[in-house]
């Protein structure tokens, strides 16, 4: 408990971390490899910061390839 803080604070670090998933997106010129780095940090952060988190693995592989800039729908 020590280590990872109290339940307000791993709550607070879990939206914190949900907000940096949500808002992941490929940088200009930023390669799959860091972009799927970042991905998967932010995954293990809230993954870290509670029991289970709210996504399947299909939502998470939905999310990683929408979070990818790879031209389409008409852009």
């Amino acid at each position: 408990n020590f280590h990872k803080g109290t339940n307000p604070v791993m709550v607070t670090l879990f939206e914190t971390y949900r907000c940096e998933y949500k808002n992941l997106v490929q940088l200009p010129g930023e390669g799959v490899e860091s972009l799927f780095s970042r991905f998967q940090s932010a995954v293990n952060k809230m993954r870290d910061n509670i029991i289970e988190i709210p996504y399947k693995d299909h939502d998470l592989a939905l999310k990683f390839l929408h979070a990818l800039d790879i031209g389409i729908c008409g852009e």
